[in-house]
């Protein structure tokens, strides 16, 4: 829905509840999930902390719209449909630096709340159907699509999208271990895109000499 045609009722809760998400990655990334509270975050975002419970079901749905306002669902289907047109490599470069970039503005954030999403199953289970299942749907219709039109090779897209998620996933655990290369490459999405993008379109394996073949 455009902004112009929403109530000033309408604009002033979309405001009120963008704060109180500010304000929750804000305490998030500062304390932890675990140990921050809502009232913690009714503080920082200067509001009641029954305010809190007007916009969001509980903490975890605090947790999850954060997560799921990173993703950016609609925001990521108009990327994807202006990348058809774009040269396979170069629109995966730009769809993943876009993505990186966004994950490292939110680091503290993310390093505070990945370890609560991965052992706690119903927040796991919560993530998994809201926001993984919909991003990878999304990415593999975007990959059947280029296939269909001959723009890259893949036997089994399911299977292509998955390997991409788990590698941004192993990335980021990569990142909060603290392996020195990953964090030097997480704080330049361009490079670290670059680096990715060499191996999956060059791959491991050299070059042909292409001068052996012309003298042959």
């Amino acid at each position: 829905m455009d902004s112009k045609s929403l109530t000033r009722q309408e604009r002033r809760a979309a405001k009120r509840k963008a704060e109180i998400l500010e304000a929750a990655a804000k305490v998030f990334a500062e304390k932890g999930f675990h140990r921050a509270t809502t009232k913690e975050i009714a503080e920082a975002a200067d509001v009641a902390e029954g305010t809190i419970y007007n916009y969001f079901e509980s903490k975890d749905d605090l947790l999850l719209s954060l997560i799921d306002r990173l993703a950016d669902l609609r925001g990521r289907l108009e990327l994807y449909d202006r990348m058809l047109d774009v040269d396979a490599r170069q629109a995966f470069v730009t769809l993943i630096s876009q993505r990186f970039s966004i994950l490292q503005e939110q680091q503290a954030f993310l390093h505070a709340v990945l370890p609560e999403i991965l052992s706690t199953p119903d927040l796991r289970e919560r993530y998994r159907q809201q926001i993984m299942i919909p991003a990878m749907r999304d990415l593999e219709e975007h990959f059947q699509l280029r296939a269909e039109r001959g723009q890259i090779d893949v036997a089994n897209v399911p299977i292509l999208v998955s390997l991409l998620g788990a590698l941004g996933l192993g990335l980021e655990v990569m990142a909060l271990l603290g392996d020195e290369n990953i964090q030097t490459l997480w704080a330049n999405p361009d490079r670290l895109t670059e680096e990715i993008a060499k191996l999956i379109f060059s791959g491991l394996l050299p070059l042909p000499d292409r001068r052996g073949q012309e003298s042959g």
